[in-house]
């Protein structure tokens, strides 16, 4: 074993590689990995957005809610200026498994889950 490798223990985390704000309530996420993501795929926030307050801000201002990217070392989504709204990359995780379970397309053409 050298310093550089990686010791897995339990399922790989999700990591996000990057991220498009897709209309007002959804974002196309890139997955650098994690066990139950792969690939590209649209996910839609609303579920979140509108469960919380901490994203009111995000429910009132389209042109704030596009300023999404993704937030160090691929572990959440952030917004504005000084990143004080974010979203985990577990909590987007369990949103894309929502909107493969409701049948939304998950993945590119030809993507298969892994």
């Amino acid at each position: 074993m050298t310093e550089n490798d990686t010791i897995v223990v339990g399922r790989v985390l999700p990591r996000i590689a990057a991220v498009e704000a897709v209309g007002s309530r959804a974002v196309r996420v890139t997955w650098a990995e994690g066990d139950g993501v792969a690939g590209a795929q649209t996910v839609d926030l609303s579920p979140m957005l509108d469960r919380y307050k901490l994203y009111a801000p995000l429910r009132a201002d389209p042109t704030l809610f596009a300023t999404v990217r993704v937030g160090a070392y691929g572990s959440a989504l952030v917004w504005g200026e000084d990143e004080a709204i974010d979203m985990s990359a577990l909590a987007l995780e369990s949103l894309a498994g929502q909107s493969v379970a409701s049948g939304a397309q998950p993945h590119g053409p030809g993507r298969a889950r892994r």
